[in-house]
């Protein structure tokens, strides 16, 4: 919460008026970029330490899945070494499964993580999945490292290639989730 308002609430004023221009997901992906930075910046102008921020969007282009992390702290693949006065980008496409954990990556047990990824690969439904990513990130909440960063009610999404309330699947099986956890400053 930041003046009463939830980031993803923000996040949801900044999209508004792209809809009828029919964005591609890197337009999404920059706008985020564009309008979280300003965000942050504000943000850290009342601040005394710069707060690290990771947003995380997903979807698909085409039937194929693609991801991105939008972040002052880290990539896809690494975290940076200092906090960032911008938000910066990572985009990529992939066919396979993926778990991105941001924020405190120590508070998910390896032995989360594979039984997420076990649920995902068993091709459980939406709605299974995201339950599990729910408990993994209510049992993160706890972690003494996160120093009330992380939300136990942070919100965690999963998508497929197909709509989740379909039980017969007609499209190929891409499974692709995500998990989106609050920053150390519990933004």
């Amino acid at each position: 919460m930041w003046n009463g308002k939830r980031t993803d609430q923000y996040a949801v004023e900044w999209l508004a008026d792209l809809a009828p221009t029919h964005p591609t997901f890197r337009d999404v992906v920059a706008r985020i970029r564009e309008r979280g930075s300003d965000w942050v910046g504000w943000i850290n102008r009342g601040r005394k330490e710069p707060l690290g921020h990771s947003f995380v969007v997903a979807g698909f282009e085409d039937g194929v899945a693609i991801y991105a992390i939008v972040s002052n702290i880290q990539s896809l693949t690494q975290y940076f070494p200092s906090i960032s006065e911008q938000l910066l980008s990572d985009v990529r496409v992939t066919k396979d499964i993926h778990l991105l954990i941001t924020g405190i990556p120590a508070a998910v047990s390896e032995r989360a993580q594979a039984k997420l990824k076990g649920i995902v690969r068993s091709g459980a439904l939406a709605n299974v999945i995201r339950h599990e990513m729910a408990e993994v990130n209510r049992i993160a909440s706890q972690f003494p490292e996160a120093k009330n960063g992380i939300s136990p009610a942070c919100l965690a999404y999963s998508i497929d290639s197909i709509f989740s309330h379909q039980r017969k699947r007609t499209a190929p099986k891409m499974m692709k989730t995500t998990m989106k956890m609050k920053s150390q400053n519990g933004l």
